[in-house]
């Protein structure tokens, strides 16, 4: 049977189609024939045009690749603890240090006025650099009147000197009388007992012996004057010699030993020369010396050193910082002017916890980096550990100058953390600051350096220049 053509002039049908409906079994009502609720039948909804969905392609591969990467992750996570825990007790680091380094207060020994300011802030010095100058006046005016003192001193030594001699001088003339007088005294003696047995047989008077008797007595009282002077001349001496103040011959020159006396030999100084210099001066660490040239020189080197002391120099090589005077300011004897930062020896002071100071010993080697140079790396050495902090928990330690370390959070019980300090062995090769951020990571054993632990990250730094 063929079919009949279509009519092409019948007009077309233009009406969207319907869409499709589904198409539900028909099921009974839920109440039976005698009024009861009977079991709802499933309703199955067919749609007649939709097709049904298929199953995504590679499921079953990415539920066996997750299976198998979850727990891998878990694995991988617990041996990295574990790896990090025993990296944190072979090589114990902080995050909390900083570069340290020495300061010195510079404090003048005099007081006045700053009359020229050498430096300013933040400048680099050298061991005797010039820093400031205070008036010099005033020191220098001391000076004067010091070595005025000291010429007067030594004119007033050589007439003390001439005092000794005339007293010296004294003595030996009261000696030679007095052994005048001892020889006469004896000869007298000895006349009175030649003429005393001459008597019995007449050939002298008795007014003859009485005579040489009584020149006998006289004579003997004359040696007692004599003695008795020279005693007083020596007196003199002593006093002169004390008066002169040469200190080697103080103890000698009291001595009432005449043989004592005689070993006293007094220096002769010429008088006080106003041309003569300081090396032309006697040496007073000679076998002589005089107590009042002693204290008019120490008078003039006072002098001369609080003169010096006008002019302050840098002790040390560092860098000047907190510089906030001018010229014109008045500087006080002993206070404080500014300071400097010791260039010469850098460390660093690492606070690690408590819980590993078991693992760090003194001479152990550290890795040191700073935030600034994230990947220069330093090698330094363990000096010391803090035996002693501030606790800083409200108890009253008077007079305490511990370290203070505060401790990060107090709503959780942490580990007290004690200061290490490290010294930079090699020395920074670029100018590092006070205060700089660093990291410290402590080396097991000692022996060189080893070799960085991530060289593809250092690289990275270097290719990029972030390590200046």
């Amino acid at each position: 049977m063929t079919e009949a053509p279509e009519n092409p002039e019948a007009p077309k049908d233009t009406t969207p189609p319907k869409p499709a409906t589904p198409v539900v079994d028909t099921v009974k009502s839920p109440f039976d024939d005698a009024g009861q609720v009977t079991a709802p039948k499933p309703v199955h909804v067919v749609f007649s045009d939709e097709p049904r969905p298929s199953r995504p392609r590679g499921l079953r591969t990415r539920q066996v690749i997750g299976r198998i990467l979850g727990p891998a992750c878990m694995l991988g996570g617990m041996v990295a603890v574990i790896w990090l825990a025993n990296m944190l007790d072979v090589r114990p680091r902080t995050l909390d240090a900083a570069v340290r380094a020495n300061t010195v207060g510079i404090a003048p020994h005099v007081s006045g006025p700053i009359v020229a300011l050498m430096v300013v802030d933040n400048q680099p010095v050298t061991r005797g650099d010039v820093l400031f100058t205070i008036d010099p006046r005033p020191y220098a005016a001391n000076l004067a009147e010091a070595e005025a003192s000291l010429a007067l001193i030594n004119i007033e030594i050589a007439a003390l000197q001439a005092a000794v001699v005339a007293a010296e001088r004294a003595v030996t003339e009261s000696e030679a009388h007095l052994d005048e007088t001892v020889a006469k005294a004896l000869y007298a003696q000895l006349y009175l007992q030649r003429v005393r047995p001459l008597l019995t047989q007449r050939f002298v008077t008795p007014d003859q012996v009485d005579k040489a008797a009584s020149e006998a007595a006289a004579l003997q009282a004359t040696v007692r004057t004599a003695e008795a002077t020279v005693g007083a001349r020596r007196a003199d001496l002593a006093v002169a010699i004390a008066s002169l103040g040469e200190l080697s011959e103080v103890n000698s020159a009291v001595t009432p030993d005449l043989a004592a006396v005689e070993e006293d030999v007094v220096v002769e100084e010429p008088l006080f020369d106003p041309e003569a210099t300081k090396e032309d001066e006697p040496d007073p660490t000679g076998t002589t010396l005089n107590a009042r040239r002693l204290a008019a020189r120490v008078a003039v080197e006072k002098a001369q050193l609080y003169l010096d002391y006008c002019t302050v120099r840098s002790p040390i090589d560092g860098y000047v910082t907190n510089l906030n005077i001018a010229t014109g300011e008045y500087a006080n004897e002993g206070r404080q002017v500014f300071s400097l930062v010791d260039g010469s020896i850098w460390y660093v002071m690492a606070n690690f916890k408590e819980t590993y100071l078991s693992f760090i010993e003194v001479g152990d080697e550290v890795e040191v980096y700073l935030m600034a140079r994230p990947g220069q790396r330093w090698k330094g050495v363990i000096q010391g550990v803090g035996w002693a902090i501030d606790l800083a928990d409200g108890r009253n330690i008077p007079g305490t100058d511990l370290p203070r370390v505060d401790q990060t959070f107090d709503w959780v019980r942490l580990a007290q953390r004690f200061p290490v300090r490290i010294i930079l062995e090699d020395g920074p090769d670029v100018p590092i600051r006070m205060g700089e951020t660093a990291a410290v990571i402590v080396l097991p054993g000692k022996g060189e350096l080893p070799p960085p632990q991530f060289p593809w990250l250092r690289r990275i730094f270097t290719d990029l220049n972030l390590d200046n």
